[in-house]
């Protein structure tokens, strides 16, 4: 009888487990594995001047709604151990255990990631919701088509 691994979000929260500055560097890494030239980190105060709010936006190409939903259904077997290089740029890409999404959750207990990307022509968005209480699931919306890129980045992640 085969059985199939469940990953406890207890597990997750030790992968969580890093200082800020740490899941910072995640995400702007994985900004610059999507072969972003840009990468802007701000954050927003709250009443009484702590840190409410830190926003990560890049100019990358994004990640594919099929994409996203492989790759956050699953702990390990990350793309980029397979490819080596990023897509565009041929950059050699950092990480590759499938796991750096969790960092992001030392800065806050939700974190929000948004992508815009291109598909056979057509820009599409879509957003991504984790919150701490519940690691091991993620919501992912429809992906919508939009006009224009615009001013919008490419991926923005923000807690």
């Amino acid at each position: 009888m085969k059985v199939k691994l469940d990953v406890q979000p207890d597990h997750l929260e030790d992968v969580a487990k890093t200082r800020p500055v740490l899941g910072l560097a995640e995400l702007i890494w994985n900004a610059v594995d999507a072969d972003a030239n840009t990468v802007s980190v701000s954050y927003e105060r709250n009443k009484l001047g702590g840190i409410d709010r830190v926003i990560v936006a890049d100019d990358g190409h994004g990640i594919d709604h099929t994409d996203a939903l492989t790759s956050f259904s699953r702990l390990g077997g990350s793309w980029k151990k397979t490819k080596g290089t990023s897509q565009r740029e041929k950059r050699a890409l950092h990480g590759q255990e499938g796991k750096g999404r969790f960092k992001a959750f030392c800065l806050g207990n939700a974190i929000v990631w948004s992508s815009t990307y291109k598909a056979n022509g057509a820009i599409k968005r879509f957003r991504i919701v984790g919150q701490r209480p519940a690691l091991n699931q993620f919501d992912v919306t429809e992906a919508v088509t939009s006009l224009s890129l615009g001013s919008i980045p490419r991926w923005n992640c923000s807690t």
